[in-house]
């Protein structure tokens, strides 16, 4: 059983005092980093909204993208939607499901309850459709969305919401929590794969991602020594689950920018993973690098296959071919 972390109780507990006062909005939003507690946050509500007290967080935590209906809580008045396994997207119909559901009258005393997660990759059909419901929400029904940033969300669907955003704890407070999982773990290299996020961290050390990121800090350092081309890592890159290294490609860059305005811990910078970063960053264009961090986010946003993707990962790959920073 994992209980709620310490830097998501603050806002547990004013959420919590509405739940009792029967005030809880209709919408809420819960938004941050990937890997901070979202979906454990919307999770522990959930539990309280629902009078289930004893649910397991750990469901809320999958390493993959994707929830597992057999671990969600099973309550005639609650609903999940996310994408199918084979999508991308949420479609329309599934919205007109989970409309039809809150509509309907509670089984209990609670109101009907319902998560989308991620809320960002509804199509547009999709969020329209939620739209209308959230302008003339049922009575008694509570809907949480998860996403990854309002800003990937109409501005009208975030405006019906009310918003709560997750942030990336302190380093202290993250190490603190992770120890306490699994206390004879070094947290620290871990901690920097995942970009600070310590649910992200949690699910990097159950998975083989750890050994995935040599191979990808290896390839970055064959295209600054010139042995390898932005063309051959993009292809190699583009046959794996872009869900794997999309995101590690964002913290890169993201390390390199922090890196080059002193903004690195000791211990980040002496990560092996992580390595090469000082050589990197000394003729870093800062201006180029937030360029290349809104592209690798519309290749995560996209994540299609095929040429045009290849052609994007080489692109900006070719940031660190021969060292010179694009």
């Amino acid at each position: 059983m994992i209980n709620l972390p310490i830097w998501l109780q603050n806002e547990g507990t004013v959420l919590a005092e509405l739940i009792a006062r029967q005030r809880f909005p209709h919408a809420l939003l819960i938004h941050g980093p990937e890997g901070t507690g979202r979906r454990l946050f919307a999770f522990w509500l959930i539990g309280r909204l629902l009078g289930l007290r004893d649910l397991d967080l750990r469901a809320a935590m999958p390493a993959g993208r994707f929830l597992d209906p057999e671990s969600l809580p099973q309550h005639p008045d609650f609903q999940f939607v996310q994408p199918e396994p084979d999508k991308r997207s949420i479609s329309i119909e599934r919205i007109r499901q989970l409309i039809a559901f809150l509509n309907l009258t509670s089984h209990q005393a609670g109101p009907k309850t319902a998560l989308i997660t991620p809320a960002q990759v509804m199509t547009r059909p999709a969020a329209n459709s939620l739209l209308k419901t959230l302008e003339e929400p049922p009575g008694a029904s509570c809907l949480i969305l998860v996403a990854a940033a309002q800003s990937s969300l109409p501005p009208t669907i975030v405006s019906r919401c009310r918003r709560v955003r997750i942030p990336i704890p302190t380093r202290s407070v993250a190490k603190a929590w992770l120890r306490q999982q699994a206390p004879n773990e070094e947290w620290g290299p871990v901690l920097d794969l995942a970009g600070g996020a310590p649910v992200g961290a949690l699910n990097l050390l159950q998975s083989d991602f750890p050994a995935q990121a040599v191979g990808f800090s290896d390839d970055i350092s064959g295209l600054l020594q010139r042995k390898l081309t932005p063309a051959k890592v993009a292809g190699r890159w583009a046959k794996i689950d872009p869900d794997v290294y999309l995101p590690w490609l964002y913290r890169r860059v993201s390390h390199e920018i922090r890196l080059a305005s002193g903004a690195v811990d000791e211990d980040t910078q002496q990560n092996a993973v992580l390595g090469g970063l000082q050589n990197g960053s000394e003729s870093l264009n800062i201006e180029a690098s937030f360029s290349d961090l809104l592209e690798i986010n519309e290749l995560r946003r996209l994540q299609g296959a095929g040429l045009k993707q290849e052609l994007q990962l080489t692109k900006i790959l070719g940031r660190w071919y021969g060292g010179v920073q694009l």
